[in-house]
């Protein structure tokens, strides 16, 4: 594809020899066509690592709720969306009962698929504070910022509070908590992921997931590891041959 445009060109700068002659710029010959085709097939069949994102949304405080004259009354319901990419999931509805401080206390978990480039556009964490004053009336953004999960990805936790503006005035603080773990599921792994210096059972213990301590007899070393028991043969079959599964360490490596 890259030869074919390349020898258009040359083929009319030969039969119009009164034009001003195009001037190729470095990088665009024919073979750098060919790489620049291979970069986007290589970009569309790779896969982006995925990952669990939990936000622990605490408490709303500071909150102006008078700006722009929104909100008639000072009593409000108030709630947190959050959207990342094509996920967008809100908080319970809260009453603030007058108070510029309402305790929120929504956790949600998110499943993402991380992009492998900073600048795209489904990297911004978007938290939008919400306000209306009853069931009949309008849904008012009462504040808005936004985060770049990268940041998030790189601290792992991160406790921070959050300032929610609405054009350049500051109209709340939202006290967050964030934790961000590779994997489907959260268990601190992800296949797409090459990482050579560190162990998967060193990896894997960074879920999210609550990992108990098992019973000396059946831990493997000091990795915390469950050992499979053995599964006697039912007594309720009488076969004349029986198995014995698990029986030894050495056939559960072998699985």
């Amino acid at each position: 594809m890259g030869e074919v445009a390349y020898d258009r060109f040359a083929k009319r700068n030969s039969l119009f020899p009164g034009l001003r002659k195009l001037s190729v710029a470095p990088g665009c010959g024919p073979g750098n066509f060919e790489n620049v085709e291979k970069e986007r097939l290589v970009e569309k069949t790779s896969i982006n690592p995925v990952g669990v994102l939990v936000i622990h949304s605490k408490t709303l405080s500071q909150m102006d709720l008078q700006l722009e004259h929104m909100f008639d009354k000072p009593d409000v319901y108030v709630y947190v969306r959050i959207r990342l990419g094509n996920v967008t999931t809100c908080s319970k509805p809260v009453p603030n009962y007058g108070s510029n401080r309402v305790v929120v206390d929504s956790i949600k978990h998110i499943s993402i698929m991380i992009p492998r480039k900073r600048d795209d556009m489904d990297c911004k964490l978007k938290f939008d504070l919400i306000g209306y004053e009853g069931p009949k009336t309008l849904h008012r953004i009462i504040g808005t910022t936004d985060l770049h999960i990268y940041d998030i990805i790189k601290d792992m936790y991160v406790i921070q509070e959050l300032v929610l503006k609405r054009r350049h005035y500051s109209t709340a603080t939202l006290d967050v908590e964030m934790c961000f773990s590779y994997g489907t599921f959260g268990y601190g792994h992800a296949n797409q992921l090459e990482n050579r210096q560190r162990p998967c059972h060193e990896l894997v213990s960074h879920s999210l997931f609550p990992r108990f301590k098992p019973e000396a007899e059946r831990a493997d070393g000091n990795r915390d590891i469950l050992i499979c028991q053995p599964v006697g043969h039912p007594s309720f079959i009488g076969f004349t041959e029986k198995a014995e599964i698990g029986t030894t360490v050495k056939s559960l490596c072998a699985f």
